[in-house]
């Protein structure tokens, strides 16, 4: 991957992570397929690919040259998805499914630390 420009690595995280991760909700949770959660899931999975892309390519990539940026971007990001999560899970807010979902979650860390990674070895 570190041969592909970042917005190649931003279109294929995005056509990649979000069916992998519904693939694998749907066979660990034994959810029913249904239409409309599956675009659901599909929407908020690519809202957490294009925050982990901005905030790692972006943000992180600026910063890179200063020491320890990359433990307090990670450390930022871990804190970013506890708040996330606890908001979703301590608030009626987790009641509007599907409308809100914490599927954002997992392709936020995961593209965050896959263009972190790659932003660090250019």
């Amino acid at each position: 991957m570190k041969d592909l420009s970042n917005k190649n690595q931003l279109w294929l995280l995005i056509f990649t992570l979000p069916p992998v991760f519904y693939t694998m909700d749907l066979f660990f949770d034994k959810k029913e397929f249904t239409l409309t959660e599956f675009f659901f899931y599909m929407l908020w999975s690519v809202i957490g690919v294009v925050l982990g892309y901005l905030f790692s390519a972006k943000f992180l990539s600026k910063y890179q040259d200063i020491r320890w940026v990359k433990v307090i971007g990670l450390f930022l990001l871990m804190l970013l998805v506890l708040i996330i999560l606890v908001v979703l899970h301590l608030t009626a807010l987790r009641e509007l499914q599907p409308f809100v979902s914490d599927a954002l979650v997992l392709p936020l860390i995961v593209s965050a630390i896959t263009f972190s990674a790659v932003a660090s070895k250019q």
